[in-house]
């Protein structure tokens, strides 16, 4: 089309312009050799890191409801499935570095959640201090056998209560007492530098980290739940309490035959 003219932006180059980007060019240069830097650009805050809490797939022992606790047990069938589903429910999202406890039922979980999300290299460290609860003597028993045998309300405190005790075990109070001030540690600092944090743990570690990130209070603890199969996710303060929270859900219901 001959009454079309195609040209390059060049209202920098007026002489006018040019004068401006000169006088401040020899300006920049000249504080600069005073010790004086000016026009700096300075970065900006980085943006609040992501905190990502799953609890591990369901392990050999709980599928035949017994107390695991402390105990290491491997994931059955249908947790190494959970474990994959995770995974590509975070396809997503790119995951900066992961954290898992000492015992192998997490350690399996993560392992499919990486694997799933087709994510790596992903570096993790392993602690103990997100291991699962200790629940001493009932280590091992069913749970709802000892229901029958210590009643209902009794077995509600003594699983779900802030700090009600276990024969040679653990209370909520004491995994908190590890598990918090590992996140304020090793797990905040991250997060405030923008990173997305995975950490695969157990219901009672997850519940502990919850109540802090929740100002949850001790009486209410006993109503929160981290049940099978969900992905809690956090963006949280300077301070590790929650901003922002979210919830992915996978189908933990087995297949049909």
């Amino acid at each position: 089309m001959p009454n079309v003219i195609i040209t390059p932006h060049n209202a920098y180059n007026t002489f006018e312009a040019i004068g401006r980007i000169n006088t401040t060019t020899s300006e920049n240069i000249l504080h600069f050799l005073k010790g004086k830097t000016e026009n700096v650009i300075k970065p900006g805050a980085p943006k609040p890191g992501k905190l990502l809490l799953v609890r591990h797939g369901e392990s050999e022992w709980n599928a035949l409801g017994k107390w695991t606790g402390s105990t290491d047990v491997h994931l059955n069938e249908k947790g190494f499935r959970e474990a994959a589903m995770f995974g590509v429910a975070l396809q997503d999202t790119k995951i900066d570095y992961a954290f898992t406890s000492q015992q192998v039922r997490a350690l399996e979980t993560l392992e499919g959640i990486l694997d799933a999300s087709q994510q790596f290299d992903v570096q993790f460290e392993r602690s103990e201090a997100i291991n699962e609860r200790d629940y001493g003597d009932y280590t091992g028993k069913n749970k709802w056998d000892m229901q029958t045998l210590l009643g209902e309300e009794t077995f509600n405190h003594l699983r779900r209560d802030w700090d009600y005790p276990v024969p040679n075990g653990e209370t909520l109070k004491q995994v908190y007492a590890r598990a918090v001030p590992f996140y304020k540690e090793h797990i905040l600092p991250l997060l405030n530098k923008g990173k997305t944090i995975l950490v695969v743990s157990h219901g009672n570690s997850i519940r502990a980290l919850m109540k802090y990130i929740e100002k949850i209070s001790d009486k209410d603890v006993a109503k929160l739940e981290m049940p099978f199969g969900n992905i809690i996710m956090y963006q949280v303060d300077a301070d590790g309490h929650v901003a922002n929270k979210a919830i992915r859900t996978i189908d933990t219901t087995p297949p049909k035959a």
